[in-house]
């Protein structure tokens, strides 16, 4: 479901920020002069995604490593030597991007209004037409740019209307579709569980095995009030 513009709402821990940082390097790996940024909620968050990137470039065969190496290595940029190369900041202005990853757009809009109007205004006015934007976010509530962006991918999907490449697609991805979050050892499901379980499998399809049942009741313990926020079932409870 790969589209221009991309707009990810998803559980925690599943894997998109690897994903997607794994992609970056794969284009510029195998493309020359292809821009890439990334952008995160602080810059040592920032850092910590171009670390990932380098750790994966260090594991490539040598033989790639050979025809592709680095050219510029520092805390901020990797520049290969097919021109070819990945920024990281809390917003980028400079030049023109062929990929644009934002990694956990909703806190940023949620604690850092002023961070996210610049990532709208400088940021996501980079990217060059019909080039890759990631998008990617747990929920923080109903406002913000994110929020804004989510509906209106959401719209579109419901109006059936067929994509133009400035328009968002929405990508949601529960907690339920990732096979680890199941428990070895039952828990305890109280009738609140129960009535839960129950009314995604009437409302929306949703048919849940017993370790998944056990591993969202332990998992509501612990988190309380901020299970449909960090673990949603479906996007209405993000």
């Amino acid at each position: 479901d790969l589209h221009f513009l991309n707009i990810i709402l998803k559980a925690r821990q599943m894997g998109f920020s690897t994903f997607i940082l794994i992609l970056a390097l794969d284009c510029c790996l195998f493309n020359s002069n292809f821009a890439a940024g990334l952008v995160a909620d602080t810059i040592d968050n920032a850092k910590g995604l171009l670390k990932r990137i380098k750790f994966a470039y260090e594991r490539l065969p040598t033989e790639i490593k050979a025809a592709v190496p680095i050219k510029t290595d520092n805390a901020y940029e990797i520049e290969l030597c097919n021109g070819s190369g990945i920024e990281v900041g809390v917003s980028l202005r400079s030049g023109t991007k062929n990929f644009i990853h934002v990694s956990e757009y909703g806190k940023i809009c949620a604690k850092a209004p002023d961070k996210a109007k610049e990532i709208k205004s400088g940021t996501l006015n980079t990217i060059a037409s019909r080039q890759l934007v990631f998008i990617e976010s747990t929920a923080e509530g109903r406002a913000g740019d994110f929020y804004d962006k989510t509906q209106q991918a959401r719209s579109l999907i419901d109006a059936k209307k067929t994509l133009g490449e400035m328009d968002y697609r929405f990508h949601f991805f529960p907690w339920w579709r990732d096979k680890t979050y199941q428990a070895t050892t039952e828990h305890l499901i109280t009738e609140e569980d129960a009535k839960y379980f129950d009314e995604l499998k009437a409302e929306y399809g949703i048919v849940l095995t017993e370790p998944q049942n056990w591993w969202y009741a332990a998992k509501k313990v612990e988190q309380g009030d901020d299970m449909w926020k960090e673990y949603p079932s479906t996007p209405e409870e993000a």
